[in-house]
């Protein structure tokens, strides 16, 4: 039996990776359902989400996406939740602004899975304090409260569980100049039960005039990272990686920064720095050049927080690293489009949006726990 509990529990620290807070019986949906205890000959009552048959939702209101001559990719993907799975035959979007659009709905083919980790917290229990008596070394009370909810989960039927679809609307404008001066307008979304309208106005097109130009002595093969997902948090951290760059020359990467983006701001650059057969990790502080040999290669991932993320489990954004060096040749800047789209499990997201239950204490939970 210990060992059983040993591997339930490992299963549900598995599950909290996608991401987990306690709430409280009264922020829970009020559906409840009788099953049977460990027992077998007792009921007990569990409370699940409710999800209309009709039920859309559609997360574009928190974007900041902004297109200009360096952009490799000419759309937009917007999360959707849905009841039932969207298609051009059920789900129609049209414009009202003055430049060419289409759309494309793009539905996974499987319902989303509801996770252990949330049917715990439907129930009112905090998994913040349940981690902190696994940390205590409090195992009894941990697995006298996880336990039955560990039951309870398992014995759930398949027609008891909502269903709820999840998916992307992705946008793609052919010609990205004609938003310089022109306007998606309003996007109006109607299904057979609803229709709703979303504003586009924080999609735009600039035109920068002030960068270097890109004399080639630094070679960057990564000119974009797409679709990059970002974890819930309280100041809005992010992270990417693979950062690829060739010295074509003998150079020094002077600077790195985030163009036309004042609020984002990065906190840690990690350096990989490999000449032949050496290789070097290390964090950059930029308070001296990165001085790159002709051949020599580096491999760079940022750490870095951005408002737009912070406090919320959707937003949508777009930000242009720039790799300023200096050469033979003079100073240059290379950039790399980066695209974010912050996703979670679906059933998260409904949770957090109609229920009232929030991940993000359980997110900072995890990652003070990293930091320690």
């Amino acid at each position: 039996m210990k060992n059983r509990r040993f591997a339930i529990t490992c299963l549900l620290v598995a599950a909290l990776l996608f991401g987990m807070v306690g709430c409280s019986k009264n922020d829970a949906a009020q559906t409840e359902t009788s099953g049977a205890s460990a027992e077998g000959n007792e009921a007990v009552d569990y409370r699940l989400p409710e999800v209309k048959e009709d039920y859309f939702a559609l997360f574009c209101q928190n974007t900041d996406v902004t297109f200009n001559q360096y952009s490799c990719s000419n759309n937009i993907a917007f999360t959707v939740l849905s009841a039932k799975p969207l298609t051009a035959d059920n789900a129609t979007v049209t414009f009202s602004g003055n430049v060419p659009v289409t759309y494309e709905w793009c539905m996974n083919d499987e319902p989303e899975e509801f996770p252990l980790n949330l049917f715990i917290c439907y129930q009112g229990v905090d998994l913040v304090e349940m981690e902190q008596l696994r940390a205590d070394g409090n195992m009894e009370e941990y697995l006298k409260i996880m336990d039955p909810l560990n039951e309870a989960y398992d014995n759930l039927s398949a027609d008891e569980i909502p269903t709820l679809y999840t998916g992307n609307l992705l946008l793609q404008i052919p010609d990205l100049k004609r938003l310089d001066g022109g306007a998606l307008g309003t996007m109006t979304v109607a299904t057979a039960d609803q229709r709703m309208e979303y504003s586009l106005d924080a999609l735009t097109y600039s035109q920068f005039d002030d960068t270097h130009e890109d004399s080639g002595e630094l070679f960057c093969d990564t000119i974009s990272l797409t679709d990059i997902n970002v974890d819930p948090s309280e100041n809005g951290k992010f992270r990417f990686d693979n950062i690829n760059l060739t010295a074509q020359a003998d150079t020094a990467i002077e600077k790195i920064y985030f163009l036309n983006a004042p609020d984002t701001q990065i906190d840690a650059i990690s350096v990989t720095q490999t000449q032949g057969e050496a290789t070097t990790d290390f964090l950059w502080d930029a308070s001296e050049p990165l001085t790159l040999a002709k051949d020599e290669t580096v491999q760079i991932s940022v750490e870095a927080h951005d408002p737009i993320f912070a406090n919320t489990m959707s937003a949508n954004a777009t930000r242009y690293l720039v790799i300023a060096y200096r050469g033979a040749e003079g100073t240059g800047e290379t950039f790399v489009e980066l695209t974010f789209r912050m996703r979670q499990n679906g059933f998260w997201t409904y949770g957090e949006l109609e229920d009232g239950i929030s991940m993000l204490p359980y997110y900072e939970f995890l990652a003070n726990s990293e930091s320690e």
